[in-house]
């Protein structure tokens, strides 16, 4: 009878845990060169999700949209993610050393939340997603500008 408690109870703490354990993060770029090579050869575009700390509608998106979204095989299949944060440093598309918000300045990001969805030499491939002001909405901006990216690698 003791084992057969200890059991349960093992199997409670482990379903708590699990039920406590927070989503996976986003994927942060940490070396967009190296990324742009598998994007290339998969014909598949790179979404780029700037953001910066405590910055609440990052949080949000990231929560409500992004993080799901990247986990999705539907979306897999389409895209690779990665979450660029303005106090990060990486390697850009170009090889060199640079930070989250250097990269935001080439895409002229002033806004944050900011997703970009570039090719794989890190040019823009439809309209950057700045902002979060309509959460209803966001994921199909999201889809759409997806769509468009794919859309226009695919006529390149």
């Amino acid at each position: 009878m003791t084992r057969l408690v200890a059991q349960i109870l093992a199997c409670t703490l482990l379903s708590f845990a699990a039920a406590s354990t927070p989503a996976l993060a986003l994927e942060h770029a940490r070396d967009l060169a190296a990324a742009s090579q598998a994007a290339a050869r998969e014909q598949r575009p790179i979404v780029l999700f700037f953001t910066m700390t405590g910055c609440p509608f990052c949080e949000r998106a990231r929560r409500d949209y992004l993080r799901p979204l990247a986990r999705s095989e539907a979306w897999q299949s389409r895209a690779r993610t990665f979450e660029v944060a303005r106090d990060h440093a990486l390697i850009g598309f170009d090889g060199r050393r640079t930070t989250g918000a250097e990269l935001a300045g080439t895409y002229g990001v002033r806004v944050y939340p900011t997703v970009a969805f570039v090719d794989s030499q890190g040019r823009l491939l439809a309209d950057p997603l700045a902002g979060y002001t309509v959460p209803d909405f966001y994921g199909a901006y999201l889809e759409s500008r997806l769509a468009a990216a794919r859309e226009r690698l695919s006529g390149r």
